[in-house]
């Protein structure tokens, strides 16, 4: 019986979300310390379809990326509300 710990891997096809969206959510999901690796593959020109490939620890890829989701749609949020804030105290916007 071995005692080595197998990493599970992942790809998810995120469709042609832009970029720099898909790299938010890697870094989003580095932050979990069950994720061993996370990478974006860029879009092909031909296909226009971003991937998102992750390596963990454990077999919960899903659960891992829908919670970085989530927690990047609170931090766009959270932008959000600060520029709005911000703007609105300047008379910017009303």
């Amino acid at each position: 019986m071995s005692s080595e710990k197998k990493d599970f891997a992942k790809e998810y096809d995120l469709g042609d979300i832009d970029v720099s969206i898909a790299d938010a959510l890697r870094y989003k999901l580095l932050e979990n310390p069950d994720v061993v690796f996370a990478g974006v593959i860029p879009p092909h020109p031909l296909f226009g379809k971003v991937v998102i490939k992750i390596l963990m620890r454990d077999n919960y890829s899903e659960e891992a990326i829908i919670k970085a989701a989530r927690e990047l749609k609170n931090s766009i949020n959270a932008i959000l509300e600060e520029v709005s804030s911000s703007l609105k105290s300047e008379g910017e916007i009303t």
